[in-house]
């Protein structure tokens, strides 16, 4: 065999030897994949079901499937994971509350749709009720901090587009567009939260109008 042929034919097989390799690591970014996408679902069911504090790394392992080390090997402990968990779920809702949203025409009733749809989700879900409003707030500090809550910056920016649309068409003055969205936001909170703390007994379609009222029209007599 010539020179020449004797490298053609390493070269053929460090060709053949780098898609085996690449193959190896495509599986193994799968594998790690569905095993993360495994104990998030896990890691929801676990936390709606027993709350935060009484929500264990050993249950959530033991219900995705996995050592108790593995999760380890994802998320740095119980409170990241935590907060991974509510994110994607409040993003999911944001998909839903999009979905419904865009069949209104009128800006303002876009505004009310919204706030209907996020209050009537939390009512129809005690358990994400009490993550997303009471349980969040056991999260250390520091956690939140670090690992933050993108969706909620996704609300707001939703909130202020939707501000937006209602000032160009004429049917609202300009305004702080971020601050009325912040506004929008801690009202539902304040609404979710003496609910839940009236053991789900408040009126939240009530409360909402009177909410509403004031976040729409405002205070001062004309």
């Amino acid at each position: 065999m010539s020179h020449c042929a004797r490298i053609n034919c390493r070269v053929a097989k460090f060709n053949v030897m780098d898609k085996i390799i690449m193959s190896s690591e495509k599986q193994l970014s799968f594998k790690r994949t569905e095993v993360r996408n495994r104990i998030i679902t896990a890691a929801g069911e676990v936390f709606k079901t027993n709350g935060f504090q009484a929500s264990s790394i050993s249950a959530i392992a033991k219900k995705a499937k996995v050592a108790d080390g593995t999760i380890y090997l994802y998320f740095k402990n119980k409170e990241e994971l935590f907060i991974v968990v509510l994110d994607l779920m409040m993003e999911d809702i944001l998909d839903n509350v999009h979905d419904q949203v865009k069949r209104v025409d009128n800006p303002i009733e876009k505004i009310l749709k919204f706030y209907d749809v996020i209050i009537e989700f939390f009512t129809n879900n005690h358990s994400f009720a009490k993550m997303a409003i009471l349980e969040v707030n056991q999260v250390k500090k520091g956690i939140l901090v670090s690992t933050g809550l993108p969706s909620y910056y996704k609300y707001l920016n939703y909130i202020s587009n939707l501000c937006h649309q209602a000032i160009r068409k004429g049917f609202i003055r300009e305004i702080d567009t971020e601050s009325f969205s912040i506004m929008v936001f801690s009202c539902i909170e304040y609404i979710i939260r003496l609910w839940i703390y009236s053991d789900y007994k408040t009126d939240t379609h009530k409360l909402r109008k009177k909410v509403l009222n004031i976040l729409i029209y405002g205070i001062i007599r004309y």
